[in-house]
């Protein structure tokens, strides 16, 4: 009888939300986040700017939201709750004052990402924001095999005096 009984209401209800690997099914996330991070500032050291930090509130928003695009099969700054980069980023618990965002779908390597990042002009633009002072990256695999890549460049305006909150979160997705 109770397994009927759960049979039904997964039937009325749907399957209970399981929860999502903490990589959504990426290989050697770190590994690939260190990537991103290294190839971004390389970019930014070939313009004379300063590195950026990697940090990991910033890595858990950008895969938090990396996930949810690969769920959704969607490319965009929102997410499926309606949540903007900003929102993200202070709710993985960084006190943001500048926020930009890349997001991309299809490329296949961290190498291909940045460097799609860097032959569009918007996105070039965000990686190479003075104003950032930290950067997180996440990825994620949909059901069909397709990636989706997160950049987050930011500020905590917690170490920074006298900056004013800004956004760069208008820029348009990126997509192969």
């Amino acid at each position: 009888m109770r397994i009927f009984a759960i049979s039904l209401l997964i039937t009325l209800f749907g399957a209970p939300a399981m929860a999502a690997a903490s990589n959504c099914d990426v290989k050697d996330l770190g590994a690939v986040v260190a990537t991103l991070g290294q190839q971004t500032n390389q970019t930014r050291a070939a313009r004379g700017q300063q590195e950026l930090r990697i940090d990991r509130r910033l890595n858990a928003a950008a895969q938090r939201h990396a996930c949810d695009l690969a769920r959704r099969q969607a490319v965009s700054h929102r997410s499926g709750n309606g949540a903007r980069p900003m929102g993200r980023i202070r709710n993985a618990g960084f006190r943001a004052c500048f926020s930009a965002e890349n997001v991309a779908q299809g490329t296949k390597s961290a190498d291909l990402t940045v460097r799609a990042w860097q032959s569009s002009a918007s996105h070039a633009r965000n990686q190479h924001d003075p104003r950032a002072r930290a950067m997180g990256f996440g990825v994620a695999r949909d059901g069909n095999g397709q990636l989706y890549w997160v950049g987050v460049y930011a500020t905590d305006c917690r170490n920074v005096a006298g900056v004013q909150e800004q956004s760069n979160a208008r820029i348009r997705p990126f997509s192969w």
